[in-house]
């Protein structure tokens, strides 16, 4: 039995050995070819993945860009009164049921803006910087009055505040919104196929929102007018880092369709300032509440953007012309830091990041490189 179980045991180790063995060379010679289709696959100056940026005769390295921005600018949580279309017995200013209510906002309008950048593409390994700013400025406006048989109930007076003795007749709100970004990029586009490339990129980015909100109440009270008009500020600056992809499916032609994307993650300053005066029939002005925050806090921002790109080299190669039409998407996450109170016996109660600011639209880009 001695004899058998070391025979045994002897057996067994030499069989494992060779598994291994065998296992081994089965890896060395997955590695090795590995190696031999990446060395075949090699493009020009003997990259694995051939930077695709274009190159200019006698070129500088440089390239320019200008966009034309047609967006509009969105924001949440912005409702300043209850339109009530129902009502216990009819009279004006009775809220009776909202059984038949709307809550209204401000209108959205289209607004122009631009975008303009500098690049440079780097003699190391097909790399690029790429520096731009974004400009876009909107307003927007909207009034309602008290429906027939209904009634006006507003959303944004200080509840300690609110003239109970009078009827809302009229209401009206404005809304201005400035946008500022700068962005700085580190990239490398290549190509992964004959008709598709990537360009992956990591950089900064340093964003400026400017907000401005006015509302106007207008109560009667025995035939009295009484003007009450809360008005909100909201400043933020971030800066922090950004990354993203951009990608390219060639179309033939010079065609080709384009989707890029971002997000980015800045460390912010908001500056929230909340008014409210009062102005009675006589001209005279109350001012009932003045309130200030400063938080700071991180926010994210993402970007999105897709469209068709033309592209094709020009006077004996010596620049590029590039030219695309798209859709862009950026969100700017809790924005809307305004303070809301909400309660009539506790005067410290409140409400803020009640929404976030969309921007989105049309795209008209052109680069040129030289």
């Amino acid at each position: 039995m001695r004899k058998l179980l070391a025979l045994g045991a002897s057996s067994l180790f030499t069989f494992t050995a060779l598994v291994n063995a065998d296992y081994d060379d089965a890896q060395l010679r997955n590695l090795e070819n590995r190696v031999c289709c990446l060395e075949q696959t090699k493009g020009c100056y003997g990259m694995i993945n051939p930077a695709a940026r274009p190159v200019v005769e006698c070129g500088a390295d440089l390239f320019i860009t200008g966009d034309f921005l047609y967006w509009q600018g969105q924001e949440n949580g912005l409702g300043y009164v209850i339109k009530n279309f129902s009502s216990f017995n009819g009279d004006l200013g009775s809220v009776g049921s909202l059984t038949n209510a709307r809550v209204k906002n401000v209108s959205r309008h289209w607004n122009p803006g631009f975008r303009i950048g500098v690049g440079y593409n780097m003699p190391h390994d097909g790399w690029d910087m790429y520096l731009n700013w974004t400009r876009f400025y909107t307003s927007h406006e909207s009034s309602q009055t008290v429906p027939f048989g209904g009634a006006l109930i507003p959303t944004l007076i200080n509840p300690l505040q609110l003239p109970h003795a009078g009827v809302l007749t009229t209401a009206s709100a404005r809304q201005k919104l400035h946008l500022n970004v700068l962005d700085f990029e580190l990239g490398r586009e290549f190509f992964v196929s004959k008709y598709l490339t990537l360009r992956p990129f990591g950089g900064l980015r340093s964003a400026w929102l400017n907000q401005r909100y006015k509302v106007d109440y207008g109560y009667i009270s025995a035939g009295i007018l009484t003007d009450v008009e809360p008005k909100f500020r909201n400043k933020f600056w971030g800066f922090g880092l950004r990354t993203g992809l951009d990608t390219q499916w060639g179309l033939g032609e010079g065609f080709s369709i384009y989707a890029d994307g971002a997000i980015s993650l800045l460390y912010g300053y908001f500056n929230v300032t909340g008014t409210q005066t009062t102005t009675t029939g006589s001209g005279v002005a109350v001012s009932n509440l003045s309130v200030k925050d400063n938080p700071r806090i991180g926010r994210a921002i993402t970007d999105l953007a897709a469209g068709l790109r033309w592209e094709d080299l020009f006077s004996c190669d010596s620049f590029r012309l590039r030219i695309q039409a798209g859709w862009e998407q950026h969100m700017y996450f809790g924005q809307n830091q305004y303070l809301k109170f909400v309660d009539s016996f506790e005067q410290g109660f409140y409400t803020s990041n009640q929404g976030d600011i969309t921007f989105q639209g049309w795209v008209l880009n052109a680069q040129i490189d030289f």
